[in-house]
């Protein structure tokens, strides 16, 4: 969506939450009718975007029930999901071409609709691999999707993304805390280049939100950043949610913020907090006292004793 010349950030529902417990809490998921009613009051309050994958539990099945419901025009929200390496098990690279559009179409079964809005690879070494990339195209021009790319975590592996010049869709980890994808030039890169950037873990999957206290053993390191952030915003008289939130909304060049929720209030807030104007100076001045923050801290894959 374009205004005056500039992009405007939207947001995009993540539903990890909604097929399976996640998060540093490990909250218990919703049940499929909260889900539903969460979904369809995002996608009549300003979010146009949902996130899913088949790794997700029972996700996917959870956005087929949503969108069967009809309850807005298919074209006004898009439709993200992913897919796995495991497809090719035992496949020929000949076979590539194949095996995704067999993946792609179980999503589509399960997701109760006829195409999707991106379909992306949930590992992102395979964007160096040819023959991944070349059935990821043809996929593409077979009409089931409409954009395809990857879920990276790495700076190298959002270049190598952007450099493979047959995708056109990223998803990529960036907050606060974790800064590195703005740092490392690869926002305005993939621009440049065309490829649409959501990305994820504004909140460090919870992390940067929660009480020190409760913060588990495991992630004792993130304490004093915690702490800082909490009294930082407090100083300025904001959340860390509106914080967090203003930060990633800041990047034109971030076309969606993807985020999970657990139950409704949360989503409002959420909503209500994105649509806060936080003054860039304020913004600015305290992401700057992050810009070094220890991947350990916001890299889920880097925690210890889970």
């Amino acid at each position: 969506m374009e205004s005056g010349g500039w992009k405007m950030m939207k947001l995009c529902i993540g539903t990890v939450q909604f097929g399976m417990d996640y998060g540093v809490q490990g909250g218990a998921r919703p049940s499929l009718g909260d889900a539903v009613v969460m979904l369809d009051y995002a996608t009549q309050n300003g979010v146009d975007a949902i996130d899913t994958a088949a790794a997700y539990g029972t996700a996917e099945e959870v956005v087929g029930e949503f969108l069967a419901r009809k309850t807005l025009p298919r074209e006004s929200v898009q439709v993200v999901s992913k897919f796995g390496m495991g497809i090719f098990e035992g496949a020929r690279p000949a076979d590539f071409p194949q095996r995704l559009r067999a993946a792609a179409e179980e999503s589509l079964k399960r997701l109760r609709t006829g195409y999707l809005d991106a379909f992306i690879c949930h590992v992102p070494s395979a964007a160096g691999d040819e023959n991944v990339v070349s059935a990821m195209s043809a996929l593409k021009e077979s009409g089931l999707v409409r954009h395809v790319g990857f879920s990276v975590y790495e700076t190298d592996e959002a270049q190598a993304c952007v450099d493979s010049g047959s995708v056109d869709f990223m998803q990529a980890p960036f907050s606060v805390f974790d800064q590195r994808m703005k740092a490392s030039g690869m926002l305005a890169r993939a621009e440049a280049n065309g490829v649409d950037v959501h990305t994820r873990s504004a909140f460090v999957q919870g992390l940067m939100l929660m009480d020190a206290e409760a913060i588990p053993a495991h992630l004792a390191a993130a304490k004093p950043y915690v702490c800082e952030l909490d009294a930082l915003c407090r100083e300025h008289g904001i959340t860390r949610r509106a914080l967090a939130l203003a930060y990633v909304k800041a990047q034109s060049e971030i076309s969606h913020l993807v985020f999970g929720v657990d139950n409704l209030a949360q989503l409002k807030e959420i909503i209500t907090d994105f649509g806060r104007g936080v003054s860039a100076e304020i913004v600015d001045g305290i992401a700057a006292r992050f810009a070094s923050v220890p991947a350990d801290i916001f890299m889920p894959n880097k925690w210890r004793g889970k």
